[in-house]
């Protein structure tokens, strides 16, 4: 085998591994569950979308839960009062959350 050839075998070795590595961390179940955590951002413009959050929800094992969406639903509408502008960030709005008259307690048993 020439040296030319052995190159291009090593070389198409680490592409291929490259390639497997790109397909695993950038699957359609890993991509959803990036925009899910992207929906916990008070400055995403889908900022706690329940449909976006499921893969969260089968993470937590929390899935097919009424309860847990009208409690998601009631967060969004009061953060989006107490917090308008576009500048809080998440670790305030945790904070807020986890006030003890303001604990919604499905939210704070995934949490």
């Amino acid at each position: 085998m020439t040296p030319s050839k052995s190159l291009k075998r090593v070389l198409l070795n680490i592409l291929d591994r490259a390639i497997v590595e790109m397909e695993t961390r950038f699957s359609r179940g890993h991509l959803d569950l990036m925009k899910a955590v992207n929906c916990l951002l008070p400055h995403s413009p889908s900022f706690l979308d329940v449909g976006m959050l499921s893969p969260l929800q089968k993470l937590t094992g929390s899935t097919g839960s009424d309860r847990l969406c009208n409690e998601i639903l009631v967060a969004k509408v009061m953060l989006e009062k107490r917090f308008p502008s576009a500048g809080t960030d998440l670790s305030t709005i945790c904070k807020y959350l986890n006030t003890k008259s303001l604990r919604q307690p499905f939210l704070s048993s995934i949490a």
